[in-house]
């Protein structure tokens, strides 16, 4: 039998891991409702300040975080305004 090579595409995530970030996201950033809400430079973003694997993440400035990354679901929702009205 041939073997099956292994998917290019999107890669599977543990389920737990995956269930604590969206706790996460629920607790922190309540505004988002579902992750198609946001593109994929912003989750990628939530991602990493979830596992706080970002170089130049400190806890120092975690309130200038927040505050940036809720600027950018801001315009994010505002673009998505934007597109719902035009499409009307």
């Amino acid at each position: 039998m041939r073997e099956i090579p292994p998917s290019k595409g999107v890669k599977l995530v543990e389920s737990t891991k995956m269930l604590n970030f969206i706790h996460w996201l629920e607790t922190y950033y309540p505004d988002v409702r579902t992750l198609r809400d946001i593109n994929h430079n912003l989750l990628k973003l939530l991602v990493a300040e979830f596992e706080q694997e970002r170089e130049d993440f400190d806890h120092d400035s975690y309130e200038s975080w927040q505050k940036s990354v809720q600027e950018m679901l801001q315009g994010n929702k505002l673009y998505q305004a934007a597109k719902v009205r035009m499409e009307e």
